[in-house]
C-alpha cells in the first residue's frame, strides 16, 4: 500500500490496525476511512511523474486484501469524511458488492500468441496493452455491460512491425500513439528538414519498455516510454485506474533532447467499434476541415461547423450519424478550433457512451475518421469502425507548420505534460452531449 503522510488523528488510528474484523459495518467504515486518509494522494504520482520509485513489469501482479481492518471512532471517521468531496460517510460506491474484503484493483499479463498483454482493471472496467507492439492499447471493457469499446481487426492477428513499416500491412487497429506526425511528410525545417516520418509516425511500430508504477488496493498504474529514433526526443506514458471509476487515465511527457527546437504532431489514434446505431459528438460551434472523402463524397478541403459539412451534389451530411454498416463510405475531418476540450461517441440502441476530456488548452484538435465500409486493409475485407483522435496540431506536420499554423513546439531541453481521460457512461441521453458548450457530465 502506498505511504502518506496524514495527521496525528489518522497516525491515530493507524495505529490501531488490529485482528481482522468479519462485521459488514467494520468492513464498511475501514473502507471509507481507507479512501478519505488516500485518497488526497492518490495521484500523487503524478506530481513525482517519471521518477516514480517502481520495480519492472516481471510477476503478474494480483493484489491481495491487508491483514487487518482499521478500526476507528465513527465521530472522527464522520469528521475526515466530510472533508473530502466526493466520500460519504456511510458508505462508498458498491461497497456492498466487494465481498469479504473489498475490490482490490488488479494487474495481470495476458498472452497474445507471442506478444505480452498487460491488463489493469477494477470492478468497473478493463484496459490492456501490449508494450511490444508500440504501447498499443488493445482492449477497453465495460464490465458492467460487457461492452468492448476498442476496435480489434477480424481478419489480421497482432504481429511485431518493423521500425517505418505502412501502417496498412499491420493490424490498423486498436488505440495508438501517434508522433511525430499521423499523416507521413518530411519534417518541415531545421537541422533535420526534409527528413521522412512515417505513416502514423515513429512510436507505434516499435516497443516501449515497461514498468510498474502502482499496485495499491485503490489504484493501479503502469508507466511506458520509448525514445524517438530519427528524432532527439522522449515520450512517457501513465496508464491508471483507481477502485470504483469506470474511467482509465493517461498522462502523457514529451521531452525534446537536443540543442534546436522540436516541431511535433501528437494524436491518440482511438479506433472505435461502432453500428448503425452510433452517434459522434464534438462540443458546440467546433469547426473542422475535410482532409479526404473516398470518392470524393464530401467537397475536399471545405471548412464547416461540425456537424453539417457538404456533399458533392451540394447537401448538408450530418456527421453525427455514422450510418449503415458497409455503405462504403471513408472519410478523415479534422478540427481546426474546439471550444471545449471532448469528444464522445455514444449508441443510440444501449445508451452507452465512451467520452474522451483531455484539456483544450494543450491538446488543440480533434480528429475524427469515418469508416463504414470504405477502407480496409489490402486484399481483406473493408473495416466498420470510426477513430476519435484528441491531437496536438494539425494531423500532418508538415502542413500544420506552413498552411494551419497548429502543431507543438518544444524549446531545447523542455518538456511539455498533457492528459486524455477515457470515461466510460452507461444509461445516458444524447442531451447531455448537445447545447451549447454542455459536454458530458462527469
Amino acid at each position: 500500500m502506498a505511504t502518506c503522510t496524514v495527521t496525528s488523528s489518522g497516525a491515530h488510528h493507524r495505529r490501531r490496525l488490529g485482528n481482522p474484523a468479519t462485521s459488514y459495518r467494520t468492513r464498511r467504515s475501514y473502507d471509507n476511512l481507507h479512501r478519505a486518509l488516500l485518497e488526497p494522494h492518490a495521484h500523487a504520482f503524478e506530481s513525482r511523474h517519471f521518477d516514480a520509485s517502481s520495480e519492472p513489469i516481471g510477476v503478474c501482479c494480483v493484489l491481495e486484501p491487508e491483514d487487518g481492518f482499521l478500526r476507528y471512532r465513527p465521530s472522527v471517521r464522520k469528521k475526515i469524511c466530510s472533508h473530502i468531496k466526493g466520500v460519504p460517510a456511510s458508505t462508498t460506491p458498491s461497497s456492498r458488492n466487494r465481498g469479504r474484503f473489498g475490490l482490490a484493483c488488479k494487474q495481470r499479463r495476458e498472452r497474445l500468441g507471442d506478444l505480452t498483454s498487460i491488463r489493469l482493471e477494477n470492478d468497473l472496467i478493463s484496459v490492456a496493452v501490449i508494450p511490444e507492439l508500440g504501447g498499443k492499447i488493445h482492449s477497453i471493457l465495460d464490465r458492467r455491460t460487457d461492452t468492448e469499446f476498442v476496435w480489434k481487426n477480424p481478419h489480421l492477428a497482432y504481429r511485431k512491425p518493423s521500425y517505418g513499416a505502412a501502417y496498412h500491412e499491420f493490424d490498423s487497429s486498436g488505440i495508438d500513439e501517434c508522433v511525430p506526425t499521423v499523416a507521413p511528410c518530411g519534417y518541415p525545417n531545421g537541422p533535420w528538414k526534409g527528413i521522412q516520418i512515417p505513416d502514423h509516425g515513429e512510436v507505434w511500430s516499435i516497443p516501449w519498455k515497461c514498468r510498474q508504477l502502482e499496485k495499491t488496493r485503490k489504484r493501479t498504474a503502469i508507466a511506458l516510454e520509448v525514445h524517438g529514433v530519427r528524432f532527439p526526443y522522449h515520450i512517457a506514458k501513465n496508464i491508471s485506474l483507481a477502485d470504483g471509476r469506470s474511467g482509465v487515465a493517461f498522462r502523457y511527457e514529451l521531452t525534446n533532447h537536443s540543442h534546436e527546437p522540436f516541431l511535433f504532431v501528437w494524436a491518440l489514434h482511438a479506433l472505435l467499434n461502432v453500428d448503425e446505431r452510433s452517434r459522434i459528438f464534438l462540443p458546440h460551434d467546433t469547426r473542422a476541415v475535410v482532409t479526404w472523402s473516398r470518392n470524393h463524397r464530401l467537397v475536399q478541403d471545405q471548412e464547416f461547423l461540425w456537424p453539417l459539412a457538404r456533399d458533392n451534389n451540394g447537401n448538408d451530411v450530418d456527421l453525427t450519424y455514422i450510418g449503415p454498416v458497409n455503405i462504403g463510405f471513408a472519410d478523415k475531418i479534422v478540427t481546426t478550433s474546439i471550444p471545449d476540450g471532448w469528444c464522445a461517441l455514444w449508441n443510440e440502441g444501449s445508451k452507452i457512451a465512451v467520452v474522451l476530456r483531455f484539456p483544450r488548452r494543450t491538446v488543440t484538435n480533434i480528429g475524427v475518421w469515418l469508416n463504414m465500409g470504405g477502407w480496409g486493409n489490402p486484399g481483406h475485407p473493408e473495416h466498420n469502425n470510426i477513430a476519435l483522435e484528441p491531437q496536438i496540431g494539425w494531423d500532418q506536420l508538415d502542413i500544420g507548420c506552413s498552411k494551419y499554423h497548429q502543431y507543438g513546439v518544444l524549446r531545447p531541453g523542455a518538456s511539455q505534460r498533457w492528459k486524455v481521460d477515457v470515461g466510460l457512461l452507461k444509461n445516458v441521453d444524447a442531451s447531455a452531449f448537445e447545447g451549447e458548450r454542455c459536454g458530458p457530465q462527469r
